[in-house]
Parts: C-alpha cells; structure tokens; sequence
C-alpha cells in the first residue's frame, strides 16, 4: 500500500448570515483511511482538539464535522462521495491518508464531479500537484515535495558527493527533476526504480561501489532494504544513508509490517544511526501525532477561512484562504495560491543517544531562498570522517624532493662552471689563445648555457597549482629549448662550418667569414625555432592547461574507516597534440643542426694547424652531444609516464649535454694557456691534410 492523498474534507453549511454567526449550522466531513501503516485515531484526536478551540474562541458557534472512513480495497466510488455529501450539506473537503486505488486527485474516475466538489485542503499530500491545480479547488496546510530533487542535490554537493544510488518507488521523488536537479550539479546517479514489481532480493540493491544511497519507498520496503544494509555491512561510516522520510510516525522503523524480517530493531538502528533524512517534520515537532499536528491545522484553517467569509458576506471558496495566516501546531500556516507558504524541508540526523536513537537537526532548505543552510560543521555530522561516495579523491604532490635538490645542485654546479669560463675569458681576454679563437660567440656560448642550466631546475619546482605550472611550462621550454641548448649547438656548429668553408676550394683572396657574421647565423636558427614554436602555439589557441598524471611514487590508499579511496596525481606539461607537435618540432631542428655538425666535422677531420686545432675539441662535443641526444630520445620516450625518472633523466642528460659544449671548449683553452701562456707555437707550420681538394693534400 502507498501512502497519497486521499480527501479529509471540511465542510461547511453556508446560509444566509442575518443577525451573526450563531445562526449557522457549520459542519465538515473528515474523509481518510484506516490502514496496517496509519490509524485515523490519533488524526481525529487533533481534529477533536482542533474544533473544540473554534468554538472555545467563538469563531465560530455551530462548528461540527462527521467522519468518512474509505477501504483500501478500490470499492470508494464518485457516487459514494456524493452520496455522503448530500446526506448533510459541506462546504470544503480535507485531504488525508488513503490508497492509491481510492485516490480522490490521482484516479480519472473523479473527473466528472469535480465541479460539484467543494474547497479541498490537505494535510497530508505531500506530492507535486502541477496537474491538478485547474481541475481541483485546493490548498494544502502540509508543505509539498516540489522542491525535494533540489534540496537533495544541494545536500549531495554540501558534502562534495559526486555519484549516488537512488532505491526508489516514487513515493516522494520526481526523477525527471530527480535527473535534471543531479545532471545539473555534476553527480552521477544510479537509480534503482523498484516501480511497485518490488524484488525480495534487496540484498543485491545495497550491494557495489556506490556508498551514499537515497530512499525513497514506503515503509515495508524501507525496512526490508535496512535489514539488508546490516547484513551487507553499509552503514556509516564506510556509508551515507539520506531517507526521505515519507512515514507516519516519527520512529518508523518501530512500526510492525506485513513482511518478514530477519533483523531486530536494534539492527536496523545500527544503520540508521548517522543517517540523513530528509522530510517536512522539524525535529521539536517529532512525536507519534505527526501528521495529527496539520489535520489539527487543516481544521483551524478552514474555521478561519469560513469566518472570514461570513464577516465579509462573501461566498466561501478557494479564495477565502488567501489572507488566511495563523501560528498552529506544525509552525506559522498560511498559503501561496495552492500551497503552505514559507515552507521549508527540514535535515536531519538520526544519532544513538542514550541507547534511543533520535533525529538531530542539522539543516534547513527554504523554498523562498531555494537555498540549503547547514547549521552543524562537517566534523559534527562526521565526527569519523565524511563517508566516501565510492570515487577516489585526487590527491596533487609533487615530485619527489629528492629530485629538486639534484636539479638545483646541478644547477648551482653548472652557473659556477659557468662563471668561472667567463672569468677565464674576461681575464685572459688579451692572449692569442682567447683572441684568435672567436671570443665573441664563446661569450654568446657561455650566455646559452647559464639560460640551460638555470631553466633545468624549473623542471623539478614543487608545483601544485596549475595556473603557475602554466606559466613555467612555457617558459622553461623557451629558455631551454630555443634560448639555452640551441644557443650552444649553433655556436659549435657555425664554427665548424667556418672551418669547413676554409678548406673548400681554399684560394689566396677568399673571404673568410667573421664572427659577426657567425652570430647573425646563430641568432637566424634561433629566430627559426622561436617563429616556429610560436606558430604551433597559437594554432592551439595559445592556451594549453597542464594536465594530471599518476605519481608512481605513491599507492593508492584506502581508509578503512571511511572507505575513502585517495589516488595521487602530478600536474605536469600537457601532453596532447600541441605537446606531441613541439616534441616533434624540436627534435627534427636538433637533428637537421646536429646533422649539419657531424657532416662538417667528419670532413675536416684531418686537417691540423695549432692555431685551428680547437675545431678537433668542437668536432668532439658535436659527436659526443650527438650520442647523447639518441640517447635522450632512447630514454626519454618510454620513460614519459613515469615523471619522476623522466625529470632527473631530463636532468642529468640536459646537465651532461652542456656541460660537453662549454667542457669541450674552454677547458682545452685552459690546458693550452698553461703550456704556452705568450702563444708562441700557435703560429708553427704544420702539414695539412685537404680532404676536399682532389689532389688529396695541400701546405697551409
């Protein structure tokens, strides 16, 4: 049997008003049912109490009401009603309790008297009434569900839920503003519709990886999915239990059903306990009456109402309840076209307090402000713990530290090595080793290679915030890619290829190139890789966030407590298309310049003059950086999901690479300044060997 509404109805004999109230002969008819889950003596106690105040008041003198119990068998007819009506004139019906079969608004056989019904005010439909609001002259003292699926999805949010199972019979909820409500906020729903083909299996509901779980049934259902939660093991605080509470008496879970269970009330308190319910009873209004306190209400207010008309002279309708406003026992009652006005629903956790479990108020939803006041902290309704909605929870670290003290020793090793090769060039400026060795582009190699070691330690900041990851994403690929590392491999490389254009066809007036023109040749590679990266940039719009990664330094945990489950994530550089495009773009530049150097070394191998001798130690570090960079590609590629390795390769390979450029060029320098410190045998003739000229050899 479902709980709706059915008619409790107040009517009122309206006859002509001459010389005051007295001269009336009031009555209302009280229309419910007596079922296994509702027993009308408790509602006919407060109607009792509710009618005696009328006449104790004087509202009004001749105030008296018959009631009309329906079977929940399908037997109550249109005829039967008007059949009752007629016996004694009424003037309004009151919705209460009853069956879904003998529904006085939900069944079509009611249609065709409709027009002959008078004013209906409820007490107990708490269901939408959108489609009846033209076909029925009706106003409602219990505030209604209609804002139910917001409230829910309101309460979910407040506690960062993301998934929820619904076990349903659609007692209270709507699921289309159910789905919509839910959809809207971002929450995953599951929704079990039992739609009344009701299983006995209800162990296979509360079973899975959903962990907080909305129900909305009638009582025996509710119960029988209780038992099970025990029996399963889910309850708080490995679970979240919200219950729409729906059910007559205030300890529900007490009322005996037709069915059989295989738990105690104690047990299904052991689940209840730290539960969520969700109804329109504030915990100060909680007794066995409950819904007695607005039939009580629903009396008074029609009394009010038939006052008002008979003061007025005006016919008693619908209209008459729109002024009508009065503290009653279910709180300040008055209505908004059809329903209660400032009507909330009221949350509240059930908590075991002195071997009795009670509710606990810990919020509020306004149907004014539609909006959710919680009134107690999250450690007051969880004081284990917020239960766990069954979705990870994504912790952000950041790389091991380890790693960044590396990085910025690294760093700190190569700015020093940088620094000392700049004194050494600054100092020894005026030896012929310095001069006639190109000094401007080794100070161009030295400003490269304190931007590449500088930039590497941005590769191991702890970072947890995107917006700044952003920002050094871009500008560590700027400074290392473009500014650092090619700074340094274009040096060597023009170098080379001056020594290579030398020796081709060599003739007495052939120009020889200057390192003017060398860095314009440096700053042109540069400027084609920046263009370049721009381009690639601005076709993904110039904006690519950073993205997460799991750490493969940390296991998942799971709290036994709660079950929440907490995965670990690195924000790194985003990794899609724009990453792939620039990836590739880098390496194809490296390579072609990389190239370039080894086909130059390769062919000046042999030749040898002191004065051109450093060409042999550039020749080195290109085929040495060159080994190194397949190296970094071997590597680096299978390695790319797992950050932390990938970074202190990265590191130590980028390291290595720049240290062999600067290593590579100055420490020779250094050795050959020890042994001839006035550059006396720089100028000493040696045989030259031409591998580009035909004959094969040549003096210089």
């Amino acid at each position: 049997m479902e709980w709706i509404v059915v008619a409790a109805a107040i009517v009122c004999l309206l006859v002509p008003f001459n010389e005051g109230v007295s001269q009336r002969n009031d009555s209302f008819l009280l229309v419910t049912s007596s079922t296994v889950d509702f027993n009308i003596t408790d509602v006919a106690d407060s109607v009792q109490v509710a009618v005696n105040e009328v006449l104790r008041e004087s509202l009004l003198h001749n105030f008296n009401y018959r009631v009309f119990q329906t079977q929940c068998n399908g037997s109550l007819s249109p005829s039967d009603l008007l059949n009752e009506l007629n016996i004694k004139s009424v003037e309004a019906i009151v919705l209460g309790f009853g069956c879904t079969n003998s529904s006085l608004l939900s069944d079509s056989k009611w249609n065709d008297i409709q027009p002959m019904l008078p004013p209906i005010v409820s007490y107990a439909s708490l269901k939408n009434w959108d489609g009846l609001r033209e076909s029925f002259s009706v106003v409602r003292v219990v505030p209604s569900y209609s804002q139910l699926a917001q409230a829910l999805a309101k309460l979910v949010s407040r506690f960062n839920w993301k998934q929820v199972l619904l076990i349903t019979e659609e007692i209270a909820v709507s699921l289309k503003d159910f789905r919509t409500e839910f959809s809207s906020g971002g929450i995953a729903v599951d929704i079990q519709s039992l739609n009344g083909n009701i299983s006995s299996n209800y162990k296979n509901l509360v079973i899975g990886d959903k962990r907080v779980i909305i129900l909305d049934t009638k009582l025996s259902t509710a119960k029988q999915i209780i038992c099970s939660a025990f029996h399963s093991r889910k309850h708080y605080p490995g679970c979240a239990w919200i219950v729409i509470d729906n059910f007559v008496s205030s300890r529900w879970w007490e009322d005996q059903v037709n069915v059989d269970l295989t738990c105690t009330n104690e047990q299904l308190e052991h689940v209840l306990n730290f539960s969520l319910t969700v109804g329109i009873h504030p915990p100060a209004k909680e007794n066995s009456l409950r819904f007695a306190a607005y039939a009580h209400d629903a009396v008074t207010a029609v009394a009010l109402a038939l006052n008002k008309s008979v003061t007025l002279g005006d016919a008693f309708n619908i209209s008459s309840f729109s002024d009508v406003s009065f503290e009653g026992q279910s709180g300040l009652v008055g209505f908004t076209k059809f329903d209660r006005a400032n009507a909330s629903l009221y949350i509240n956790q059930m908590r075991i307090i002195n071997d009795t479990l009670v509710p606990n108020g810990v919020g509020v939803y306004s149907y004014i402000t539609n909006e959710l006041n919680v009134t107690s902290s999250d450690n007051e309704i969880w004081p284990l713990g917020v239960p766990s909605d069954g979705i990870p929870v994504m912790v952000i670290v950041t790389l091991n530290n380890i790693l960044f003290y590396v990085s910025a020793g690294l760093t700190v090793i190569g700015v020093v090595w940088t620094i000392i090769c700049f004194l050494f060039l600054v100092i020894y400026r005026k030896a012929k080793i310095i001069r006639l060795t190109s000094p401007k582009l080794h100070y161009l190699m030295l400003i490269g290679s304190f931007i590449a070691y500088s930039s590497q330690v941005l590769y191991t900041l702890p970072i947890t915030d995107s917006i700044i990851l952003e920002v050094i994403c871009s500008v560590r690929l700027a400074l290392l890619t473009v500014f650092g590392y090619n700074i340094c491999l274009a040096v060597a490389t023009v170098k080379l290829w001056r020594i290579y254009y030398i020796f081709v066809n060599p003739k007495p007036n052939k120009k020889i190139p200057k390192d003017g023109h060398l860095m314009i040749v440096i700053l042109a590679i540069t400027a084609v890789d920046f263009t370049v990266l721009l381009i690639i940039v601005a076709l993904e719009n110039i904006y690519t966030s950073p993205q997460l990664q799991k750490s493969e330094f940390y296991t998942t945990q799971i709290n036994q407590t709660t079950g929440e489950v907490k995965e670990f994530y690195l924000l790194i550089c985003n990794r899609g298309n724009y990453f792939r495009m620039i990836q590739s773009w880098t390496f194809i530049h490296k390579i072609i310049i990389h190239s370039a150097s080894l086909y130059f070394s390769f062919r000046t191998r042999k030749i040898k003059v002191p004065v051109l001798n450093e060409y042999k130690s550039t020749s080195a570090s290109a085929y040495s950086t060159a080994v190194f960079i397949v190296l970094t590609a071997i590597l680096l590629f299978p390695l790319a999901n797992y950050p932390n390795i990938y970074v202190i390769c990265y590191t130590l390979l980028l390291f290595t690479l720049i240290s062999i450029f600067v290593s590579f060029t100055f420490i020779p320098k250094m050795i050959a300044l020890c042994k001839d410190p006035k550059g006396d045998k720089i100028f000493q003739e040696e045989k030259v060997v031409d591998v580009l000229s035909p004959a094969g050899t040549e003096n210089f």
